[in-house]
């Protein structure tokens, strides 16, 4: 009788090993069968290309910086990236790598104002949607600052006809905000009497993703304080 109850305890020892080796199997099988990152890249910088920010920010909110240092509303917009001179173009999806088949690295080239950049887009796996998402967007910070003597103040201006805050007004400290990839139409929102070398101050700013997270900054030199009549509410080219 013991001798059938050890034999018997070890055909339902092999037993559970068998079902605990399938599960795995099965597991492995099904997470190595997700797709490649490839189509969802490619949609997202479609997105951006075509001038579609609604549809890139309902890919890349979930990678906004949560410290909240840059404004992610005001120029992440259709009417901006629309109103672009020129948007990133011939995007083409070079490499594809894929990490523990949770995570992803996408390498992708586009051309820009005559040039030809690289760019890589980190991607990973997300249970709850079941697909990829974005860990980082193409968005990057860009800044107007500048004073009479020092950079401490922020400047009111305009991206693509939209002013950076609304009213537009002279607010103290520094001030970044979020935009995607592009050349825009850009002027300063205060009148040529306050400018050291309006000639300096120019017409297009150009945005590109870089793998800092430091804004591009616009120094601008003043005369003197700009007051409330030296504000400027509409834009000349708008």
């Amino acid at each position: 009788m013991a001798k059938g109850l050890v034999i018997g305890g070890a055909a339902f020892v092999v037993v559970i090993v068998v079902i605990i080796v399938v599960a795995v199997v099965l597991v492995s099988n099904a997470t190595s069968a997700r797709p490649s990152p490839q189509p969802f890249v490619e949609r997202y910088l479609t997105a951006v290309s075509e001038g579609d920010a609604q549809a890139a920010r309902a890919i890349d909110d979930r990678t906004l910086p949560e410290d909240g240092a840059a404004d992610p509303e005001t120029f992440r917009s259709d009417a901006v990236l629309q109103a672009a001179t020129e948007r990133i173009s011939d995007v083409q999806i070079d490499d594809v790598q894929v990490f523990d088949r949770d995570s992803g690295r996408v390498t992708a080239s586009y051309t820009l104002a005559g040039g030809r950049e690289n760019l890589i887009v980190n991607v990973e796996w997300d249970e709850s949607s079941d697909g990829w998402a974005l860990r980082d967007g193409v968005f990057h910070a860009v800044e107007v600052a500048g004073g009479t003597s020092s950079v401490d103040d922020s400047i009111p201006f305009f991206l693509a006809g939209v002013p950076s805050t609304d009213p537009v007004a002279i607010t103290p400290g520094r001030a970044a905000y979020l935009a995607y990839p592009g050349v825009y139409p850009f002027e300063l929102a205060l009148s040529q009497g306050v400018l050291s070398d309006p000639a300096a101050v120019p017409s297009q700013l150009q945005v590109t993703p870089g793998p800092d997270e430091d804004p591009d900054v616009v120094y601008v030199q003043l005369n003197r304080e700009p007051t409330v009549a030296d504000l400027i509410t509409t834009p000349e080219n708008g």
